[in-house]
């Protein structure tokens, strides 16, 4: 198990972005993280190994995330044997992803969620930046490419781990980093420069504490971007669903955006931005053929797609910029 993390890769990481001070605690975390194996792991390392060389790698950003290279046998049975590699990683949630002739059809297109961070005016140009809950690292190319020092990836789902590595075995990018840890598991030393939530907040039972874990994270007048479901009136109500939130088991509170004001000012941030309230559309998330179990198309009633299927508002998002 332990060539699944390549811990002198790890160290050189820290210490080439002057991140120092939470290398042991997270090489120790990860340590932990090999004694608890997931019963797939051995298949989608199997997957990973079984993808072809590829020749004159490059990422770039476009209409999705986009890995273009050269095969030595460039032929159509190749390239079809490269899709049923990539597709014993399903599902692929966010996206989306391009692997050189494969298109992969993300559940989410993540792409309209960074255009809302972009529109915030948000610099991450020669930053640390840490993105927790980062999934299959979609945010980490696109951050990398908005000119950050260093970006690190924080997510405990190791076929999310997998899915990042896909990629990033061929980009071989320094700049960036994968930790399959939760956010519990780093050190609270105030190491970052940026910290990004992107759809975390409402999957905590204490979203305060979640907050509060944040700014742990961040260097003293560091930023951080929170992106979360929100009710999209500005007074102070909370809805705390009794059962499931479309669909979702693990939506403990979500927020009016005056409530989320009040979370964010209580646990000591200073806002800078807070966008508009974005209703999230089919054209934002939706089921593919690459993430065949329900999505959005099943989760908003059939009569009135301003309600959940359970009767609950609509699911609305929101970007937050602020300092710590």
């Amino acid at each position: 198990m332990k060539e699944l993390i390549d811990f002198n890769y790890l160290r050189q990481f820290f210490s080439r972005h002057c991140l120092n001070v939470v290398e042991s605690d997270c090489v120790a975390a990860c340590h932990d993280k090999l004694n608890k194996p997931h019963g797939d792991v051995a298949r989608w390392q199997a997957a990973l190994q079984a993808l072809p060389d590829i020749d004159h790698v490059k990422i770039s950003i476009d209409q999705a995330i986009q890995l273009t290279g050269d095969l030595s046998d460039d032929c159509q049975a190749e390239r079809q044997k490269i899709e049923q590699i990539l597709r014993q990683l399903c599902p692929w949630r966010k996206g989306p992803l391009q692997f050189l002739h494969t298109a992969i059809d993300t559940e989410w297109d993540s792409l309209m969620k960074w255009r809302r961070v972009v529109a915030t005016g948000i610099d991450f140009h020669g930053k640390n930046v840490v993105d927790i809950g980062c999934g299959n690292g979609v945010f980490l190319w696109a951050i990398a490419d908005a000119g950050a020092k260093s970006v690190t990836g924080v997510d405990p789902m190791w076929l999310f781990y997998h899915q990042f590595m896909a990629f990033q075995r061929y980009a071989k990018n320094p700049h960036l980093c994968f930790l399959p840890l939760g956010v519990q598991d780093l050190p609270l030393k105030n190491a970052y420069d940026s910290v990004l939530s992107m759809g975390v907040l409402y999957h905590r039972k204490s979203p305060l504490d979640h907050l509060f874990q944040l700014k742990g994270l961040i260097k003293k007048g560091g930023d951080l971007i929170l992106e979360t479901i929100v009710l999209p009136d500005r007074g102070k109500t909370l809805l705390t669903p009794q059962d499931r939130y479309a669909g979702m088991h693990n939506v403990w509170m979500i927020p009016s955006v005056g409530v989320l004001q009040d979370w964010l000012i209580k646990t000591g941030f200073e806002i800078i931005h807070i966008g508009e309230p974005v209703k999230t559309t089919l054209d934002e998330q939706r089921q593919s053929d690459w993430m065949t179990f329900h999505s959005l198309n099943q989760f908003l009633h059939s009569d009135d797609d301003e309600l959940t299927v359970e009767g609950h508002p609509a699911p609305y998002r929101i970007v937050v910029t602020a300092k710590s």
